[in-house]
């Protein structure tokens, strides 16, 4: 026995247990004390590192969850002791080569737990206890539990090593959690990080959140990086959301804010704070955040809306109300304001107008020099038309043309002489409409190999036409779009930049569908310019099963009933992309494609081969369509099908490489100490190594269990016991998901 083992028994011995009534009261009265004096407790420093300063905060944004605890620097460096918050006892450690990695749960007396993670070493007898666990399990990968008392440790005592182990460089990863494991912020119950630097707020991003909304006249996102230079028009049910950062010094991590509203005028619409998420509220991260992407933004937006199926508990508000399309515009004042833990806010003002703005709908020039422009305002009418003739010689004319009414159609000659036209309508109460920038060249007899395009994304319930066009086309393009063997309709194009225009096609009726889309221009010479488009869609409902075929046949994405948040369209389709690097395909590669993130629960891909599948064959999904990875597989004839929830390129392949093992350490010859580290480099670009229990170390015919570090493709094992001296042999071998093997062998001698 070790003289921490001993010593660990001499104090657990001398603590008497409790009889069971008076441990009921105290423990409630811990339990009502705890909760009213958490702000008040004062908690050590977890880690003796030099640099005192935190590299994520609590509720940060992780791929579809919260990040649920407090990282610490750990300098850089594994090994740094990290202590124990209050009084209490191990309950739990476990080792892997993903997630926490090396992790130990840690029991309050007063009920609440504090989960270490990323961790490189525990005390000596928890080590002896995993060594048996792993012989007898026959995996690096185990979990213990003990016993409550069973090794205890008191408030600040070192109780474990910090590391890199799971994900990521070296840090500490702490959680605490209260008696029922719901996540709780650290710095929120004791624990100060000095900070002087306030929070940040970037991109500000306006989303429309169904067919009917509109941002400046667009039914598209719309990022503003500093202040608008004039009020954000809004009419429908429209989203904020916005890139709110905190820096803590001396660090200059980029982490997430503790609080946040949306104000409008003097009421707070919106409102969250992450102190505390509810367990079953975790799985909720994915809609709390938006990817910026998605918007035209960078990094990663915190939505100031609920998202439709978001039940998150800690929500105040809804967000902005609904804007009727036909409201008399109003003017209002929208606030940001944001805080961090230390108490520094925060506040970016966005003016707003709940009302439409004026829209052109058709502007054209003819072969003679005149432009016709029609185009529509909202209640308060119409005041008059703008254009600005460039025709090249540094002195452009502004014409002005009144107008009156809701609806107006004016036209007006600008000559023959080639020109660029900007034209723009002026409502009775001076909001603007998009400008629409044309060109002509009369004098020019032959069309100038002009072009349009037309391309589609998917957003909430429409599907979103980008008309582009390489130069400014002689009139505004049109678009019409029929839906399966409905009337054809014409979509309103709003302007999105230099020669581009959007345009929304609503998807309303559930089940599969098929949009037939044509756009025509007119170039600067009066060529007419045309281009169609067809996608094959579906809009599944929440409440059904939902079934998705790609065209063909051969593939399937199928989801059960409670599956989505709700209603959603969802495009599957062949995707001409380049196969993985030694990967041979089985079947085509598809590519699927939702509107944003309504996925709830898994669906299933199923695939129907030609003949049955490879022994070595799995399913491989991608992001881009460049980087692969294996999500296994399931067999039944030809029948291939895994679980898949997410969107991006799907496609089954196979993998007949053998995995790379090279052995670092021990090398072959004498070596000098009883207890010799082995290392061993483990790598597979293919199908990836599935964790530690694909990895075999044998020593002399035993197995030994060694710690598998992905990110650095390595395996890692120091004996614990000397070995005697003399020749031993070594063999490492690794499989990867496929079912390839590789296996190397030496042999050293211990002097």
């Amino acid at each position: 026995m070790t003289d921490r083992q001993k010593d660990i028994q001499t104090r657990t011995g001398n603590t008497a247990p409790l009889r069971s009534f008076r441990g009921l009261i105290v423990g409630t009265f811990l339990c009502l004390a705890a909760v009213c004096s958490l702000r008040a407790e004062k908690l050590p420093w977890p880690i003796t590192a030099e640099n005192r300063f935190i590299t994520s905060s609590f509720g940060e944004p992780r791929p579809g969850r919260f990040h649920l605890g407090v990282d610490f620097s750990s300098d850089g460096v594994i090994g740094k002791p990290v202590l124990a918050l209050g009084d209490g006892w191990i309950s739990r450690v476990s080792t892997s080569a993903y997630g926490y990695g090396k992790m130990l749960e840690y029991t309050l007396d007063d009920g609440r737990i504090v989960v270490y993670g990323h961790l490189s070493g525990f005390p000596s007898a928890v080590e002896d206890s995993l060594e048996a666990h792993r012989a007898v399990r026959h995996t690096y990968d185990v979990e213990i539990a003990f016993r409550p008392g069973e090794f205890r440790f008191s408030a600040g005592e070192e109780i474990c090593r910090s590391g890199d182990s799971g994900s990521g460089p070296p840090h500490l990863h702490i959680e605490l959690r209260d008696s029922g494991r719901n996540p709780l912020d650290l710095l929120a119950y004791g624990l100060t990080v000095p900070d002087a630097v306030p929070p940040h707020i970037g991109d500000v991003v306006f989303i429309p959140l169904d067919c009917n909304a509109l941002v400046d006249g667009a039914p598209v996102p719309r990022c503003f990086r500093g202040s608008p230079d004039e009020p954000v028009h809004i009419t429908g049910r429209v989203g904020v959301a916005a890139e709110l950062v905190d820096r803590v010094v001396p660090s200059g991590y980029r982490m997430g804010v503790q609080r946040v509203e949306l104000a409008l005028d003097t009421l707070v619409v919106f409102s969250k704070q992450y102190d505390r998420i509810a367990l079953s509220e975790s799985r909720f991260g994915g809609m709390d955040y938006i990817s910026g992407w998605r918007c035209g933004a960078g990094g990663t937006l915190s939505a100031l809306f609920r998202r439709e199926g978001n039940a998150i508990g800690f929500y105040r508000g809804e967000g902005l109300p609904t804007v009727p399309p036909d409201a008399p515009a109003t003017v209002h004042s929208l606030r940001i304001r944001a805080w961090d833990r230390a108490g520094y806010m925060v506040e970016k003002e966005i003016p707003v107008v709940f009302g439409a703005r004026p829209a052109i709908t058709v502007c054209r020039i003819d072969s003679a020099g005149t432009i016709r422009l029609e185009g529509t305002a909202p209640p308060c009418g119409l005041a008059r038309a703008e254009f600005r003739v460039d025709a090249g010689n540094g002195r452009p004319r502004i014409l002005s043309i009144p107008a009156s009414g809701k609806v107006c159609r004016l036209e007006t000659p600008l000559g023959t002489t080639p020109a660029t036209v900007t034209a723009t309508l002026v409502a009775a109460d001076s909001s603007r409409s998009l400008p629409v920038r044309l060109r002509h060249e009369p004098a020019v007899r032959a069309g100038n190999g002009d072009s349009l395009s037309l391309s589609t994304e998917l957003l909430h319930d429409c599907l979103i036409v980008t008309v582009a066009l390489p130069s400014p086309p002689a009139s505004l393009p049109a678009l019409r779009f029929r839906v399966n063997d409905g009337a054809r309709q014409q979509a309103a194009l709003t302007s999105a930049g230099a020669n581009t225009w959007v345009a929304r096609i609503p998807l309303t009726a559930t089940g599969s569908c098929r949009v037939q889309m044509e756009a025509s221009a007119l170039d600067p010479t009066f060529r007419e310019m045309t281009a169609t488009l067809e996608r094959s869609l579906f809009r599944l409902d929440p409440s059904s099963t939902a079934v998705v075929s790609a065209p063909g046949g051969r593939f399937t994405l199928r989801g059960e009933s409670g599956a989505l948040y709700r209603p959603a369209p969802v495009t599957v389709d062949t995707a001409g992309v380049f196969f993985p690097e030694r990967l041979r395909p089985v079947s085509p590669a598809y590519r699927v494609e939702w509107g944003d993130d309504p996925v709830k629960g898994p669906f299933r891909a199923v695939f129907t081969l030609d003949r049955e599948a490879p022994v070595r064959a799995h399913v491989y999904v991608s992001g881009n369509g460049s980087r692969w990875r294996c999500i296994g597989g399931r067999r039944d004839g030809r029948e291939f099908s895994a679980g898949f929830a997410g969107e991006g390129y799907i496609g089954v392949f196979v993998d007949e490489t053998d995995p790379e093992v090279e052995i670092l350490a021990p090398r072959p010859g004498g070596v000098t100490g009883s207890r010799p580290t082995i290392r061993a480099r483990i790598l597979d670009r293919e199908s990836g190594i599935v964790n530690s229990g694909s990895i075999h170390l044998i020593v002399d015919g035993v197995p030994v269990y060694g710690e598998y570090d992905p990110e650095a493709d390595e395996v890692r094992y120091t004996f614990r016991r000397p070995l005697p001296p003399g020749e031993h042999k070594l063999a490492v071998g690794a499989a990867d998901r496929a079912w390839n093997h590789t296996v190397r062998q030496l042999t050293f001698t211990v002097k």
